[in-house]
């Protein structure tokens, strides 16, 4: 069913495929899908139409660490039609969660851009943004926390690299034993560390 695609695009992390060879997406979301079953995060799936457009509404429960579903319960509402892109807007039960909208590529089901209100405050607060092929291969994405008009992540995903706005320049990670960092003069930071210093997964 084509919800299950689009809610699995919608739950991939840019940066986990950062630095790593990027899977076949038909094989990784096929993957994602059956994980997603035995986990029992899907709740409940209901369908209807309105001229031409499809709807499909999903009570689901987000994987989290470990693919472990999560406590709190998300409801998303997929539009789609044939000619057009399709679209979601979703809404968590713990409102200091993130709620927001997603746009994703006709056919393929990838994202294309995702809005979001990280903390529940009705003030959207994020957006990340990619670059895809007409196959839905991930080419490069951007990621702006706080919505303020600064870039503050980018990846590209053929060259293998990655760049953080970091102290007011562009910093490009370097690969390590034991991860990704980024160095300013004499200092160095995981890449994570600092991603999350700049506000990604702020609440």
């Amino acid at each position: 069913m084509k919800i299950r695609y689009l809610l699995i695009g919608s739950l991939l992390s840019f940066s986990s495929l950062a630095f790593d060879k990027q899977p076949d997406d038909k094989k990784l979301i096929d993957k994602l899908a059956k994980l997603l079953e035995e986990k029992g995060a899907i709740k409940s799936i209901n369908n209807a139409e309105l001229d031409g457009f499809k709807m499909e509404s999903a009570l689901y429960n987000a994987l989290g660490k470990g693919f472990k579903p999560s406590k709190t319960t998300s409801h998303s509402l997929f539009i789609s039609n044939q000619k057009t892109m399709d679209v979601s807007v979703s809404v968590d039960d713990n409102k200091e969660n993130s709620n927001g909208v997603g746009i994703f590529q006709k056919n393929t089901g990838m994202p294309y851009v995702s809005v979001s209100d990280n903390d529940g405050d009705g003030v959207l607060d994020f957006i990340t943004y990619s670059i895809l092929d007409k196959d839905g291969k991930l080419l490069s994405s951007v990621e702006d926390f706080g919505m303020d008009g600064q870039i503050d992540f980018k990846i590209d995903f053929i060259k293998k690299t990655a760049w953080v706005f970091w102290e007011n320049e562009w910093r490009e990670s370097v690969r390590e034993e034991g991860g990704a960092f980024i160095q300013f003069g004499d200092k160095k930071i995981a890449i994570n560390d600092a991603l999350k210093k700049l506000g990604r997964d702020s609440h």
